[in-house]
């Protein structure tokens, strides 16, 4: 009788604990389902943070901010990546390409930086590296798979080549990483050191492939859209240039000439670049040279030397005469013959030393310029320029020069078209020029043959008045300004 009430006891206890194991376990199964929806929620809305920043995009730069929001969203599901980006390749071309959004500027890789879209994100862009690479360490291959990955020595490979380096660098450390394929390449991270990468990573970092495809499409049409419109403000600069050419009338137009070539430069390139004309008269051997510089009345500067020719309120040029010696004005002559003999441009870069700033403070005092009022205006030479980076465009008559703080890989394209403009209007004005010496020269002869009749048909000494003032008469019909001869 007690055993068989110690048995429906026991039952019921059990019952009672099976029940209240049942339920907790629903509930924990609920809570985890919650969990898991809650988290799909997080997930969605970080990918349509960032679909939302690929539709918002309005210019190619904006590809920054999508891998910036990339960076963001991943965060936001907790895939903690500091360093990102996405290789994309062009089959056609045989090229790979790559966008990096960093937390720090590489000093190593600056000069590949493109802009800073925060105060911890960096873009650098890494472009028209060879195909072969991709396939070779598998980084950007659109049928690829997602998987996990290590800073290891193929990761060395492809900095040492980035950097243009003979030697493999130190850069394995074994950091963990990840890359997705997506429908242009492949998007990669790493992550900070001691963090731990699973394959949960991996497949919440795949749900944003569609998203950055999306972005990069757009990323496509702005860019073919930019860079039609780029083309269009081109050709107009060119039209400029080449309608101020056309309009030279003599060698005193080309301050005019110079100061429209200066102002497309602006608008195409940079605002700070020194642009330079030299003309060099094949026959003679006469060279003109002109420089572009801010108008130095606008500025408080005072002028006290000669050759400075004023275009407009903003804007004035230097000229000078180069003759062919040891002098730099001589150097400039044999320039324009090298770069005939080679017909192609020339660039070089020289650190600013303090010789270069000392010939500079030379060149202004030469004009007439104080020195320390033009640095305080940072005339001549802008006060945050490290280095000078010279391009030289040659042309039938001479050389187009291009002096700006650093390289900039638009400037020759753009000064090559911007300098056949220039030439051809140089043409047409030379060619006028030689009629119009002609027809001086037939005029000079019909004058001195008038003279000479009239010398030759004298009579008697009383006749020589009457060949001095033909002499006068003909020489005022030349343009030539004599005093009266009596």
């Amino acid at each position: 009788m007690y055993s068989s009430i110690i048995r429906t006891s026991v039952k019921m206890i059990a019952s009672a604990f099976a029940d209240a194991v049942t339920l907790g376990f629903t509930r924990y199964v609920d809570l985890q389902q919650l969990e898991e929806h809650n988290r799909e929620l997080v997930i969605e809305r970080a990918i349509e943070r960032v679909r939302a920043e690929a539709t918002g995009m309005r210019q190619s730069g904006d590809i920054g901010k999508l891998l910036l929001a990339l960076r963001q969203s991943w965060s936001d599901v907790g895939l903690h990546v500091p360093t990102l980006g996405i290789n994309v390749i062009d089959e056609e071309a045989d090229l790979l390409s790559s966008y990096t959004m960093a937390p720090q500027p590489w000093e190593n890789l600056r000069h590949f930086l493109i802009a800073q879209v925060a105060s911890d994100g960096y873009l650098f862009r890494f472009h028209d590296l060879p195909l072969s690479l991709a396939h070779e360490l598998n980084i950007a291959l659109p049928g690829g798979q997602a998987e996990l990955m290590t800073r290891d020595a193929q990761y060395a490979v492809l900095v040492q080549h980035l950097l243009g380096s003979d030697e493999l660098p130190d850069v394995a450390d074994g950091r963990p990483g990840l890359r997705v394929p997506f429908r242009y390449g492949g998007i990669w991270a790493w992550a900070a050191h001691g963090v731990v990468l699973g394959d949960g990573d991996l497949e919440t970092g795949s749900l944003f492939a569609d998203a950055i495809t999306l972005g990069y499409t757009r990323y496509l049409d702005l860019l073919a859209a930019e860079k039609n419109a780029r083309q269009q403000a081109i050709e107009a600069a060119v039209e400029r240039v080449r309608g101020a050419a056309l309009a030279m009338q003599s060698t005193d137009d080309l301050p005019q000439v110079a100061g429209v070539l200066k102002r497309q430069v602006d608008e195409l390139i940079r605002d700070d670049c020194d642009i330079t004309i030299t003309y060099l008269d094949r026959q003679s051997g006469r060279c003109l040279g002109l420089r572009c510089v801010p108008n130095p009345r606008k500025l408080g500067l005072e002028w006290s030397g000669d050759g400075l020719h004023i275009i407009d309120d903003d804007l004035a040029a230097i000229v000078s005469e180069h003759t062919e010696d040891d002098s730099p004005s001589g150097g400039i002559i044999r320039r324009v013959h090298e770069l005939w003999d080679h017909g192609q441009p020339e660039q070089g870069s020289e650190p600013v030393t303090a010789q270069v700033v000392e010939l500079v403070e030379e060149q202004l005092a030469s004009l007439g310029i104080d020195p320390e009022q033009a640095r305080q205006t940072s005339f001549f030479l802008g006060e945050d320029w490290t280095e000078i980076h010279r391009v030289h465009v040659p042309f039938s008559s001479g050389m187009v020069g291009c002096r700006l703080p650093e390289h900039d890989g638009r400037v020759i394209p753009i000064l090559q078209e911007l300098t056949e403009a220039l030439d051809l209007g140089f043409v047409r004005f030379l060619d006028f020029q030689r009629l119009e010496e002609q027809n001086r020269r037939q005029a000079i002869d019909n004058a001195a043959e008038r003279v000479r009749s009239a010398a030759m048909s004298m009579a008697s000494p009383s006749d020589l008045r009457n060949v001095a003032g033909m002499l006068f008469t003909e020489m005022r019909s030349l343009g030539i300004q004599t005093p009266r001869v009596s």
